[in-house]
């Protein structure tokens, strides 16, 4: 629903295999009960335009209050109620970015009101409706915290997946891709990581369904797999079709993530799938086929900066750059996998979907395939989706919604990543630098990396609302996901002849039980109150087998069986988080407001003599602007303010003592393996926020404004458990502190406003500024250090590289000896931004043609080049950025070398010092450009079609200190303690798409 959920009662989600049975069942009525319909009713209908450019409005949300009937305008601006009852009534219509408007309109028994409305642009609509974060709905008014709403029928070019649409968008939200590998994790960040110990992934809700957050866990095995394993580990947000969606909104911390308890400190997204609508079939086609093509992630000069690309001969010598040249050709910018590189991946997708009503039943079903090759030969990806959602008026105080969601991918990898024997290996083992002839072998043969992943998820609400001050809501969902991978090398494969296979099985389960109701009490004539009470129930199940078979007795087909040693491994858990929670909204003079609120949890995974944790909330909102005397030229403005807490549970088994199934002298027998803790309980996090929200230069220019500051106490953190006690492993304990402190700010601009021309300009500026405060009684680890940032990025640091001389190392002097204990490490930063800026223009012109450039920047991050790394302690002598030290040091020329060619290029010496890899991870990327423009005049009979052109990653900018990889690549080896720290990964690749969308 758009701007408001007083959506008419047919309107939301479906209810599953039965449930399209049932809805066709609630709209088959009788010819002579249609008849006696139409007699005492009539027909609303009419046109929704843009004031100044006269534009149709699609989305915008046409309601009869009183009634709650109502539906959503097409492309063409048009809108259909039918069924109004006779008589005068009260017609509103309402879209995000765009004011309201409402008018009278009279209906006569089997006659047609026509109601046209014109909209002027709003991009601060304080009546727009809010759910995210609120006990019930809300107006944007009302609501004392920062919230983010994105309206997709505002998104101008093809969406390729759902990250793509959140990324670059919202101030504060970190959006970066792990890897160009297809099918792999994409991480968000909402104001930075709140645990040092847990996941920092943001909850994600569709249609008010709790569904899986984090990533799946990668497809590896016991023994081989993880040496031969691809290491992905697929997005689950991957799993939903973009074009399904309506809008999103985003609460960013726990000022406004109290009300969803223990696990919602890293902040909150919710989906909303689109609705049906009042009428006839309204039919959409899409069609978009596109290319992939790889973007640089090697070297481009080298540590003195010479482009690698043109590399000179060296002093005249026979060998130089030949030598560094690999046998089957291919660039350093791509560190000579070119071979192995398509130069242009097909990528296509074709939608199919429909949205009208049937009597009192409104609906949505829509469906998609999509084919992406990706850039590497063999690898790619299969995605089917299919959705239903329906909602039913069972009477005029119960609506009934319904939705159900199925999506298939089939991902086929190439072995890159995360492994020492794979194609992108840097390692002496296997990687694609090696020159030696006889190793291109190891790829004669077609390993096998296959992830299916199968997801399921349904939910139903139902809406009982017998009075206008009384409303109860009850929703019900399950979301399922099965993840299944197979890893294996065949028989006669050069590193392991005899061959292997692993497979793996994942079952996430997760079951939603949400129940709230809201009374409005009128307290006085200035002064009413909306009191709001519920309770919540998440029950989560998971599920691992992982079986392994080593050793074939010849080539052919391969099963689990027909290994001659074989083994396996299955791991359970079930998590149930239990709340209950009460709020109170003040409205006085609809212009000041507040909120308070508290949630009391229990969670499985606390400790059993922690018991329940208690979460308070207060918020307040100020529309100074509605005052008398304020300036009617200063437009809309609001001020807000709002502090809450809330946590993060740790894990199944934290919290329990555990043991471990072992082999001793050929017995089953037990080792220890988890201590556990019986005080062990969340996390918890407390932030306050304060800004504004202001519209002026008659609404022109919109400002959204935001300081945070968040505290996270009793953080979890690895302690070391005494020998004393034990072979036991560490243990976790409530002991840390963190602190993450920012603002954010968003700007739009109207800079041209016409008839034929408009150019809307903005963006946005967030910062992020973590800090340890304390870690108790445990240790600094690599990442964690008291008085620095979190996640730290620290190494040695060569003071004056770009000298000819020995390296002088932070903290160690001029001895040339190199840094030698944990004091001589050099903090260099966070591996999370610190800014980020999203610049973006949008050009309306003549015909309905919309241009559209993206950008953003982050600064502020470092990581470490791992594959750089290995490559020199494996000493390969290959690696581009050292081209130009290589003929010196086997010259014996050493004294020639610079600083940090000796620390980075001259392995097995004194200088050489592995953790001297740490790049700034700075960028900037042109994330997109697209052009679209109306087809009508070309496709007869639709009642809306476009054509539009888009390209994402076009250009990048890193600092010339950054040599290798993309700023964005991330290994899973870095784990969830990193964004930008990376292990063997090739970039995001550029993405052309030509699409087209036919509406009938």
């Amino acid at each position: 629903m758009v701007g408001s959920n007083r959506q008419l009662s047919t309107l939301k989600q479906p209810w599953g295999s039965g449930g399209a049975a049932l809805a066709l069942g609630l709209a088959l009525v009788t010819p002579a009960a249609l008849q006696s319909q139409i007699q005492a009713t009539g027909t609303v209908t009419g046109q929704v335009v843009e004031a100044q450019s006269l534009r149709p409005v699609d989305g915008a949300q046409v309601f009869l209050a009183g009634l709650s009937q109502g539906t959503l305008t097409r492309a063409t601006g048009r809108y259909l109620i039918v069924n109004v009852p006779v008589g005068t009534h009260e017609l509103s219509v309402e879209r995000i970015g765009l004011g309201s408007a409402t008018q009278q309109v009279t209906v006569t028994a089997g006659g047609t009101t026509v109601a046209d409305f014109e909209l002027e642009q709003q991009v601060l609509g304080l009546d727009e409706i809010v759910v995210t974060g609120t006990a019930g709905q809300a107006r944007r008014r009302e609501v004392g915290n920062s919230i983010v709403q994105m309206n997709v029928t505002d998104v101008q070019e093809p969406l390729q997946s759902t990250y793509a649409l959140l990324q670059g968008r919202a101030a504060g939200v970190s959006v970066i891709s792990s890897s160009g590998i297809i099918g792999d994790n994409t991480k968000v960040r909402i104001r930075g990581n709140v645990s040092a110990a847990l996941a920092n992934d943001p909850l994600i809700y569709i249609d008010g369904v709790r569904v899986q957050s984090g990533p799946y866990q990668p497809m590896e095995s016991i023994n081989w797999g993880a040496q031969y394993g691809v290491s992905v580990t697929p997005a689950p947000l991957d799993d939903i079709n973009p074009d399904d969606i309506e809008r999103i909104e985003i609460i960013k911390g726990a000022a406004a993530t109290t009300l969803y308890g223990t696990e919602a400190a890293a902040g909150v997204i919710q989906i909303f799938t689109k609705q049906g609508r009042t009428g006839a079939p309204q039919w959409t086609a899409s069609s978009e086929v596109g290319v992939t093509t790889p973007n640089i992630h090697g070297t481009t000069h080298t540590l003195r900066g010479t482009p690698t690309n043109s590399f000179p001969e060296w002093d005249g010598g026979a060998c130089w750059p030949q030598c560094f040249t690999s046998r089957l050709g291919g660039s350093a910018h791509y560190l000579y996998l070119d071979p192995w590189m398509r130069d242009a991946a097909l990528q296509q997708k074709y939608s199919m979907s429909v949205r009208g009503s049937a009597g009192d039943v409104a609906y949505f079903i829509a469906g998609s395939w999509e084919d992406d090759e990706d850039v590497f030969v063999t690898a790619g990806q299969k995605v089917y989706s299919l959705r239903s959602n329906f909602q039913a008026a069972l009477s005029s105080s119960f609506n009934f919604d319904f939705n159900a969601a199925w999506n298939s991918r089939d991902i086929r990898n190439i072995g890159c990543g995360d492994n020492l024997f794979g194609v992108c290996a840097r390692s002496s083992y296997g990687g694609i630098i090696r020159q030696e002839a006889e190793d291109l072998d190891f790829f004669v043969y077609d390993p096998e990396y296959f992830t299916q992943i199968d997801r399921f998820i349904t939910g139903g609400t139902l809406r009982f609302q017998p009075t206008s001050n009384f409303s109860t809501r009850f929703t019900m969902g399950y979301d399922r996901a099965m993840n299944q991978g197979r890893n294996g090398v065949p028989y006669q494969f050069v590193p392991h002849p005899r061959g292997f296979n692993s497979i793996q099985e994942q079952i996430n389960e997760l079951l939603t039980l949400d129940f709230v109701t809201t009374y409005n009490v009128d307290l006085s004539s200035d002064l009413n109150t909306d009191i709001s009470a519920g309770f919540q129930r998440i029950d989560e199940n998971k599920q691992t087998i992982i079986g392994e078979t080593d050793g074939f007795p010849g080539p052919g087909e391969t099963t689990l069986a027909s290994g001659a040693t074989s083994q396996a491994w299955e791991e359970r858990s079930r998590v149930i988080t239990g709340g209950v929670f009460g709020q109170a909204l003040f409205k006085f003079q609809d212009k000041y407001f507040l909120t308070a609120g508290v949630r009391a949890d229990g969670n499985s995974a606390f400790g059993q003599d922690f018991g329940w944790e208690v979460y308070p909330k207060v918020s307040g909102s100020y529309i100074i602007s509605d005052e008398d005397g304020f300036p009617e030229s200063l437009g809309v403005l609001k001020l807000r303010g709002a502090w809450g807490t809330a946590g993060r549970a740790p894990g199944a088994f934290d919290a329990v003592r555990t043991w471990a199934s072992t082999s001793w002298i050929g017995e089953s027998s037990f080792a220890p393996d988890n201590l556990g803790n019986p005080l062990l309980g969340p996390e918890r996090t407390a932030e306050w926020e304060v800004g504004f929200e202001s519209s002026t230069f008659n609404d022109r220019l919109w400002i959204d404004f935001t300081y945070y500051s968040q505290v996270t106490s009793d953080a979890l953190v690895w302690v070391s458990t005494p020998p004393s006690q034990g072979d036991w492993t560490s243990q976790l304990e409530n002991i840390g502190e963190l602190k993450n402190t920012g603002l954010e700010l968003s700007i739009s601009g109207v800079l041209l406003q016409g008839r034929e021309w408009t150019v809307d300009a903005g963006g946005s500026i967030s910062t992020n500024y973590s800090e340890v405060l304390s870690l108790g009684r445990a240790s600094s680890s690599s990442s964690i250090v008291e008085g620095e940032p979190f996640r730290v990025q620290r190494g040695y640091k060569v003071l004056n590289p770009y000298e000819v001389a020995d390296p002088i190392f932070f903290n160690n002097g001029p001895t040339g000896q190199g840094p030698v204990e944990d004091r001589d490490w050099f903090y260099f930063g966070p591996n999370q931004p610190e800014l980020m800026i999203t610049p973006r223009v949008t050009v309306s012109m003549p015909m309905g043609m919309v241009l559209t450039v993206r950008g953003e920047y982050n600064g502020g991050l470092w990581g470490e080049d791992g594959a750089s790394r290995w490559a020199m302690i494996e000493g390969n002598q290959e690696y581009p950025m050292c081209w130009d030290a290589y003929p010196l040091i086997d010259a014996g020329r050493i004294d020639e070398l610079l600083a940090i060619e000796k620390a980075r290029c001259l392995t097995g010496s004194k200088y050489f010092q592995h953790r001297a890899f740490i790049y700034p991870r700075d960028f900037f990327k042109l994330r997109e450009v697209s052009f679209s423009v109306p087809l009508g005049f070309l496709i007869s009979g639709a009642s809306s079609s476009s054509l539009t052109l888009s390209g994402r990653n076009l250009f990048r900018w890193v600092k010339d200190e950054h040599y290798a990889y993309d700023p964005e690549t991330g290994g899973w080896r870095s784990g969830w303690s990193s964004v930008l720290t990376y292990w063997q990964r090739p970039a995001p690749s550029k993405v052309f798409t030509a699409a087209v969308s036919v509406t009938f």
